[in-house]
């Protein structure tokens, strides 16, 4: 993925303007996630995304699978195949996200600290993500939306993240992974954020 590129969920009410705030940042393109809750509401909203796409800007189509269960990835994997630029991963255990990092065709996993703030990525996920080019996306909006000391633990986690990521030498995105434009980042805050996780 290119580094001009950022990484958001896909919010039909709010995507046009989320576009003219990622142009007025300066960014070339953004990967939007879709959540698959099942096949047939999966494919409205990618074809919502498709009929909203702007022409001077360089949308992708991503299906962000998330789940307890590690079987699952495969079976969505199935279904979204040939649909969708990347297959992202948010899963809400360990045993998920392992499988995330050794399926064929998952391309990122993302938001690997759960609402308690335990890290739920190991040394060994991250070296399946380095064998398997499996990209490990930090979102800056994540350590938004934890408010008082919750923020500070999350932010803990989060390097704790990197340093794992950092040492195995997975394939590292940071990205807004913005819901609505409000929670859009210019390059020089995700720059910094890079930064300050020791990425750079």
């Amino acid at each position: 993925m290119k580094n001009d590129y950022d990484i958001c969920y896909f919010n039909h009410e709010s995507h046009g303007k989320m576009v003219e705030r990622l142009k007025s940042f300066g960014f070339k393109g953004a990967y939007f996630l879709i959540k698959f809750t099942n096949k047939n509401d999966f494919e409205k909203y990618l074809n919502d995304f498709k009929n909203s796409e702007a022409k001077d800007l360089g949308c992708k189509s991503c299906v962000l699978i998330e789940t307890d269960k590690p079987g699952n990835i495969q079976k969505i994997c199935q279904q979204v195949k040939g649909k969708v630029d990347i297959v992202v991963v948010r899963g809400l255990n360990e045993d998920v996200f392992r499988k995330a990092s050794e399926t064929k065709g998952v391309g990122m996993i993302t938001g690997f600290i759960d609402k308690e703030n335990k890290l739920l990525v190991d040394y060994v996920t991250m070296n399946f993500c380095k064998e398997n080019n499996v990209a490990v996306n930090f979102g800056f909006s994540e350590l938004l939306q934890r408010e008082g000391v919750g923020r500070a633990h999350f932010a803990k986690e989060m390097f704790e993240a990197a340093k794992i990521a950092r040492k195995r030498k997975a394939p590292l995105m940071v990205s807004s992974l913005a819901a609505n434009e409000w929670e859009l980042r210019g390059k020089s805050e995700i720059e910094a954020f890079r930064k300050v996780l020791g990425l750079i």
